[in-house]
């Protein structure tokens, strides 16, 4: 489908991976291990014994930080191909942490990719229910709710993202291509040089 174009940048984390991919992956495994000892180990004692509020927080921020070490090596993957192995991290990403933004969004990507529409609308949903000024999520909804046959809706949601990042290429692409197929070519042309000057590599937009 068309959203798979430069499909790297409709994934959240972009921007963060190149500094980051090489830390990432030698020390995700690691954290996940350590993270999720001690967020279990302090689930335990929750059940036995009333726990001081620290230990409490102490809990919660290791389930965090295990939720963000496996968001990152799903980045990682799915940026090296590794389809499958993305898919099933962000899962246990928000097993951990289920307010993870990203991980609902790049999780909706993947099974947007895969035809699995209803279920991709789902985590973008609920990655806009905790974060509304999530412009990634509010592009990929879009595209869910164009296929579906929903330009307007779509139309909406790609207008929200420009409104909270005005260079977003791929907001500026999807919306040119929704307005084409409402027949406003002359909006849809201004939309796809926008895409096309932000990101060169959205050319292809003209011959959509």
């Amino acid at each position: 489908m068309r959203a798979m174009l430069d499909p790297w940048k409709r994934i959240a984390g972009y921007n963060e991976w190149r500094a980051l991919v090489l830390f990432t992956a030698a020390v995700a495994t690691v954290v996940v291990g350590v993270e999720i000892f001690a967020w279990k180990r302090a689930e335990r004692w929750h059940n036995q014994v009333r726990l001081p509020r620290h230990i409490l927080a102490l809990a919660q921020r290791s389930k965090f930080n295990a939720g963000l070490a496996y968001l990152k090596r799903g980045n990682t993957l799915f940026q090296q191909g590794e389809i499958d192995g993305a898919l099933e991290q962000y899962r246990r990403a928000l097993e951990l942490y289920p307010e993870a933004t990203d991980a609902h969004n790049n999780l909706g990507f993947i099974l947007a990719s895969r035809g699995k529409l209803d279920e991709a609308m789902e985590h973008y949903r609920k990655a806009l229910e905790i974060a509304s000024n999530h412009p990634l999520a509010h592009v990929n909804l879009g595209d869910a709710l164009a296929a579906r046959g929903k330009p307007d809706e779509a139309i909406a949601h790609y207008r929200k993202a420009l409104e909270i990042d005005p260079g977003l290429a791929s907001a500026h692409y999807s919306l040119g291509r929704a307005l084409a197929q409402k027949g406003e070519s002359a909006q849809a042309i201004k939309e796809y040089k926008e895409a096309v000057k932000r990101d060169g590599k959205m050319a292809v937009a003209y011959y959509d």
